[in-house]
C-alpha cells in the first residue's frame, strides 16, 4: 500500500505546490509511482509547473478532478454522471529520465461553472447524508493501492474540505511554512488541532506523522538571523516530532536539512528546482567552494 503524504500552508504564498511539484518528480525518477491531487479548490492550478510537458492547459481544464468526484459523492444515486469515479481524472505527465509518469487530478473542470460548483459543495452533508467519510475513504484506498505515492495539495485555513485533506487522508502531514511568528504559531496549531482530530476518525489509523517544512529560508545573505529562527523553529515544533523522530537526532539542525531555500530566480513563474538546479542547497554549496 501507498503513503498519503498532504502539502499544507498556514496561509497562502508560502511554495506549497511548488514543494509538493518537486518532490513528485524526484520520486517519480525513483522509480516510484506518484499520484498528484490538487485540492486547493478555490485557487487550483498545480498543473501550470508541468505546462511544458502537457501542452495545451485547455484541454486538461476540461478534464474532471476533485470538485467534479465530491459533486458525483454529494449527488449520489441521483447525480445525472452516476456515482463518484476518479480513474477517468488522472492526466499523465512524461519525464525522459522517469519510469512511469506521473500522474495528477486536477481540482476540477474549469468551465464557467466552476466555483459556483466549489461554493455549493456542502462538505458536512456528504459526510452526513451521503455516508461521505466512507466513500472517501475507499478513494483513499483505491489511489493507495494503484501508486506508492499520492501527494495532495491541501487548500490553506481550517475547512471542512481541507479537514479531508489533512484529517483523513494523509499518513504524513507537511507543514510549509516561513520565518515569522504567525506563520510559526499558525503551523504548530494546526499540527495539535489535527493530531486531536484523527484521534476521532472511525478509521484506522497509524499515527499521523506530521513534517514541518520552512520554506523560503535564507541563509546566505542572513546567516546569523537564519540560526536564531532555526533555533526558535526547533524550540517551538519540538513536539511535533516527537512520535516519529528518533529522539538521539538534533531536531535544529533536521530542520535546516530539510528547509526549502530562498533563491530569487525560483520567485517567478513555475520553474522546478528539481529540474533546472538538482537538489542541492545553494548555500550548502557556496560553503563548499570556500
Amino acid at each position: 500500500m501507498g503513503e498519503v503524504i498532504t502539502f499544507y500552508s498556514y496561509k497562502g504564498g508560502v511554495g506549497r505546490s511548488m514543494a509538493l511539484a518537486n518532490v513528485a518528480v524526484l520520486l517519480a525518477r525513483w522509480g516510484y509511482k506518484v499520484l498528484m491531487v490538487d485540492w486547493d479548490l478555490e485557487a487550483p492550478g498545480l498543473e501550470f509547473y508541468f505546462k511544458e510537458r502537457l501542452g495545451d492547459l485547455g484541454q486538461v481544464a476540461q478534464r474532471p478532478g476533485v470538485v467534479d468526484i465530491l459533486g458525483r459523492i454529494a449527488g449520489g444515486a441521483n447525480h445525472p454522471e452516476g456515482p463518484a469515479q476518479w480513474r477517468d481524472c488522472p492526466v499523465a505527465i512524461q519525464f525522459d529520465d522517469c519510469p512511469e509518469p506521473l500522474h495528477l487530478i486536477t481540482a476540477g473542470k474549469l468551465d464557467a461553472d466552476y466555483f459556483r460548483r466549489v461554493r455549493n459543495l456542502d462538505i458536512n452533508a456528504i459526510y452526513e447524508e451521503k455516508d461521505g467519510g466512507t466513500v472517501i475513504e475507499m478513494l483513499r484506498d483505491e489511489w493507495m493501492a494503484g501508486y506508492d505515492f499520492v501527494l495532495v495539495d491541501s487548500r490553506t485555513g481550517i475547512t471542512d474540505i481541507g479537514g479531508i485533506c489533512t484529517v483523513q487522508m494523509p499518513n504524513i502531514l507537511v507543514l510549509v511554512f516561513t520565518a515569522n511568528a504567525q506563520s510559526l504559531e499558525g503551523v504548530f496549531n494546526v499540527g495539535k488541532q489535527v493530531a486531536q482530530a484523527r484521534q476521532k476518525l472511525p478509521f484506522d489509523r497509524m499515527g499521523l506523522r506530521v513534517l514541518p517544512i520552512a520554506s523560503k529560508f535564507d541563509s546566505r545573505e542572513e546567516f546569523g538571523e537564519s540560526q536564531s529562527w532555526l533555533r526558535r523553529f526547533s524550540d517551538k515544533l519540538s513536539e511535533l516530532y516527537a512520535n516519529w523522530l528518533p529522539r538521539t537526532l538534533e531536531i535544529s539542525p533536521f530542520i535546516e536539512m530539510t528547509k526549502i531555500p530562498y533563491t530569487s530566480y525560483f520567485s517567478f513563474g513555475e520553474k522546478l528546482p528539481v529540474i533546472e538546479q538538482g537538489t542541492v542547497d545553494p548555500a550548502r554549496s557556496e560553503e563548499r567552494r570556500v
